[in-house]
């Protein structure tokens, strides 16, 4: 585990890195990374849930969805399921 502290340094740093590598944010933090993303994997919620923050939206403008789980349901009746997206 390497952390970095300068989001543009570190993305500057990691720009020709063929490694995969993962950003755990907040919702500010998301949506100032996914510019520097290649690929996202998404959990998705199928119910409403209050909160005032959100992952950014993943435009088809500039990502194509590549794999999508079954849907899942969590011990506490969460419906859920795991979607990929590689940048066109």
């Amino acid at each position: 585990v390497e952390v970095g502290h300068n989001l543009d340094k570190v993305f500057k740093k990691l720009k020709y890195d063929k490694d995969e590598h993962f950003v755990i944010g907040g919702a500010e933090i998301y949506d100032y990374a996914i510019k520097y993303a290649n690929k996202i994997y998404a959990t998705v919620l199928y119910e409403k849930i209050d909160g005032d923050a959100h992952f950014p939206e993943v435009s088809d403008k500039y990502w194509v969805r590549d794999t999508a789980s079954d849907i899942h349901v969590s011990k506490t009746g969460i419906v859920y399921s795991f979607l990929t997206y590689r940048r066109k």
